[in-house]
């Protein structure tokens, strides 16, 4: 089984040029999880004891903007990554996580892997260096957004 999680571990293309060792030095933090349709990854205001990434399916992440409802800021699907309140304290998310689909994908526990992490740092510079370059792709798109809906439009 645990053989089995290292190679999804390795596979998934957020562990892309990762070492081997590095991957099963990360397994014993790795759990596979089904969300079905409608069900809550996390919710905002929650601790953040984990990070995911998808395997198959979609997951809407918003936020709760009163007038409306539920706002979806961005959807992932398979081979992204969502849950990165893990990684800055005080370690609480900032939006919603909802299975807009059955959706599988891997947990990754948060108080294993910064445990792991103070003990590995290449292992922490390398997944920091890949987290920080997703939250500038997801920044980036929120400013998209962002223009989308507040820009200047001349006609």
């Amino acid at each position: 089984m645990l053989r089995d999680l290292g190679e999804t571990l390795a596979a998934h293309p957020f562990f892309d040029g990762f070492e081997p060792a590095q991957i099963e030095f990360l397994v014993g933090c790795s759990t596979n999880i089904v969300f079905q349709e409608g069900e809550f990854l996390y919710r905002e205001g929650e601790t953040a004891n984990s990070f995911f990434l998808v395997r198959e399916g979609k997951v809407a992440v918003e936020t709760d903007s009163p007038p409306t409802g539920p706002l979806t800021l961005v959807t992932v699907g398979r081979g992204d990554m969502l849950g990165w309140s893990w990684i800055v304290p005080p370690y609480v998310h900032r939006t919603d996580a909802r299975a807009i689909e059955q959706t599988r994908a891997l947990s990754l526990d948060a108080v294993c892997l910064r445990d792991k992490l103070e003990s590995d740092h290449e292992l922490g510079f390398r997944l920091l260096t890949r987290f920080v370059s997703l939250m500038a792709q997801r920044l980036e798109s929120a400013r998209m957004q962002l223009l989308d809906l507040y820009g200047n439009h001349h006609d």
